[in-house]
């Protein structure tokens, strides 16, 4: 009997990290997505990109970032500690962020979020492939 309950914990632990693991993939993935659209003036709107964890932000950063490499480091960490059951919150807080969305920008005519949700089925799938052998 002991040796069914271990198994059935180990299962269970492995289980969970996989769910968590994904869950970290597709976070990133929006992430990477949202900064990578993101269009580029000053680069304070893609440097604005922020992911919290069970609680929205609540105001905008001071942070320009031409290249969005700072925003994903950032989102990347948090991401990590990122687990089934918390809700995450991919959010920029500039206030023409609405602007920048709904077509003020050549570089972004379709917006970014409207874009990325319209990915969000590929991008779970694809983290999904991504830890199936892991």
């Amino acid at each position: 009997m002991s040796n069914f309950l271990d198994t059935i914990n180990r299962w269970t632990e492995e289980t969970e990290q996989s769910i968590d693991d994904v869950l970290q993939t597709v976070v990133l993935m929006v992430g990477k997505s949202v900064v990578t659209l993101s269009p580029v003036k000053t680069g304070l709107f893609k440097g604005n990109w922020q992911l919290t964890i069970d609680g929205s932000a609540n105001s905008s950063l001071i942070r320009r970032d031409p290249e969005g490499n700072s925003t994903l480091a950032d989102i990347a960490a948090k991401t990590n500690t990122f687990t089934a059951g918390q809700v995450a919150y991919i959010q920029n807080m500039v206030t023409y962020g609405y602007d920048l969305e709904y077509g003020y920008s050549n570089q972004a005519p379709e917006g970014i979020v409207r874009v990325t949700a319209l990915k969000f089925a590929q991008i779970v799938e694809d983290a999904v492939r991504l830890h199936k052998n892991n």
